[in-house]
């Protein structure tokens, strides 16, 4: 006799375990791989410092090394028969700066002048033939990194200081007394 093939066989029912067993181990493994890059992310957001917040810690340490590099006493300018400085040209400079925050061209024209000291102007006359060009790269370097607020300051103290800074660290040793800036203008195109 013929039998009649049921829809309920041992044979067919094994499989329907193993996927039900293989499902959730998928939902657990893809849960735990969810949980631990969550808490990565988390952890990261709490913990690690933004470019924002890095960028104003170093600025204040920049700050704070120039505040005391320039708080430092200078020699005293002694007024008498010879004058103890000497006004040096350090050079004519005509800057185009773009401003990606505002899409500003800028262009900016000065002439850069120094006060040496009398006795150390050979001296200085001696450093600056070798370094000429760097100092002349620094200034420009700084001057394309100053803010708008900088270069609007009647005085361009900030400017001035960051200049006289890094020119003296390319001379070894304080030459420069001051910089001062000749004929600055700016234009906004």
């Amino acid at each position: 006799m013929a039998s009649t093939p049921t829809t309920e066989s041992p044979i067919a029912a094994a499989p329907q375990p193993q996927r039900v067993s293989s499902l959730k181990q998928r939902i657990i493994l893809v849960s735990f791989i969810a949980i631990v890059i969550l808490t990565e992310c988390l952890l990261a957001y709490l913990f690690v410092p933004s470019g924002g917040q890095i960028a104003a810690v170093a600025e204040a340490r920049y700050v704070e090394e120039l505040a005391n590099a320039v708080d430092q006493p200078e020699e005293p300018v002694v007024v008498s028969d010879t004058l103890a400085v000497t006004e040096v040209e350090l050079g004519n400079y005509s800057i185009t700066s773009l401003q990606p925050s505002s899409n500003v061209t800028l262009r900016i024209d000065f002439t850069l002048f120094g006060t040496v000291g009398t006795s150390d102007k050979s001296e200085f006359e001696r450093r600056f033939a070798n370094i000429e060009h760097r100092l002349r790269d620094q200034v420009i370097v700084e001057v394309r990194n100053s803010d708008m607020t900088d270069l609007r300051d009647a005085g361009l103290g900030l400017i001035r200081r960051r200049i006289l800074e890094k020119s003296n660290a390319l001379f070894g040793r304080p030459l420069l007394k001051s910089v001062v800036f000749s004929e600055f203008s700016f234009v906004e195109q």
